[in-house]
């Protein structure tokens, strides 16, 4: 058996593959590159928020300077373009916080 590590990489390929959806990142450099991410959506909560503001999305990429985002790119100012709803258009959304990351996933919280 492998180290935790290896575990978390291997079972990020098996729910991307699952549950995976394109999303493109565009990083400060300029160099776009389309990837693979878990895209988490949320509603408002209209009994919190009666004029139902906009929720920001949870992104899930790799750790991994190709298929995603690697740890050590983190600096500057970094998009998302996502799709808010399944099938819906494309959206370019600002990284607005790095809440999560791990060997495989690095998520990120676009507004």
């Amino acid at each position: 058996m492998g180290t935790h590590a290896d575990i978390l990489v291997g079972d990020a390929e098996f729910f991307l593959a699952e549950y995976g959806e394109p999303v493109i990142v565009h990083p400060p450099t300029g160099l776009d590159r389309p990837v693979t991410a878990l895209v988490e959506r949320s509603s408002p909560d209209l009994q919190d928020r009666p004029r139902a503001e906009i929720q920001p999305l949870i992104v899930r990429l790799r750790n991994d300077a190709s298929a995603g985002i690697a740890a050590a790119e983190i600096s500057g100012h970094w998009y998302v373009s996502v799709r808010r709803e399944l099938g819906g258009e494309y959206v370019k959304l600002r990284v607005t916080r790095w809440p999560q990351q791990d060997a495989a996933f690095i998520a990120v919280e676009l507004t």
